[in-house]
């Protein structure tokens, strides 16, 4: 046991600092699923051609005809703070997995024709640029994938604020709406 630390020895911990392009990333991942210390520090100045390291603005962009691409003036305030929230989930399996584990988008931005297309809900974060559909990626359960959106959007510094999860068609809705509370729904079909 830790300095007074009253919880039961860690268990298969693994603390995990890897310095991706620029941005460091540490965390400790105990082997019962929990997490400490999921900080993240951002480089000072950032490509404008990505929102993240291992994220491009293509991947943001509506996947109407057109590909309408993700709205310059909400790169800053709404796509990097999005893609900050992806590279946290991304990171977090990485350290449970012991390996890069990527993330793919279904879905992040749409405009309002297409989210209505699509069968989008009216009110939708997707036209407002601040969702994003991940897929649980390739060799992990899905519980552990709800586990790393749940444990990210936890954090106190965290901006994700609606979570729903589509296990069944084994993708996840999140996004950084401009509330205060956090909402985490299952889908029921």
């Amino acid at each position: 046991q830790a300095d007074g630390d009253s919880r039961p020895a860690r268990q298969a911990a693994c603390l995990v600092a890897h310095q991706m392009s620029g941005w460091g990333v540490a965390c400790v991942v105990y082997g019962d699923g929990r997490t400490e210390g999921m900080g993240m520090t951002l480089p000072s100045e950032r490509p404008p051609e990505k929102p993240s390291v291992h994220f491009a603005w293509q991947e943001f962009a509506c996947h109407d005809f057109l590909r309408t691409p993700y709205p310059e003036d909400w790169r800053v305030d709404r796509g990097i703070p999005l893609a900050n929230e992806l590279e946290r989930v991304r990171a977090w399996l990485s350290a449970a997995l012991h390996r890069d584990v990527p993330l793919f988008l279904d879905s992040v931005f749409r405009t309002r024709a297409h989210n209505k297309a699509v069968g989008g809900a009216p009110k939708s974060q997707h036209p407002e640029g601040r969702e994003a559909d991940p897929r649980c990626p390739h060799g992990c359960t899905y519980a552990m994938f709800r586990q790393a959106i749940e444990a990210v959007a936890a954090l106190p510094d965290s901006r994700i604020r609606y979570v729903k999860f589509y296990r069944h068609q084994g993708f996840a809705h999140l996004d950084i709406r401009p509330t205060k509370t956090l909402v985490v729904e299952e889908d029921a079909t």
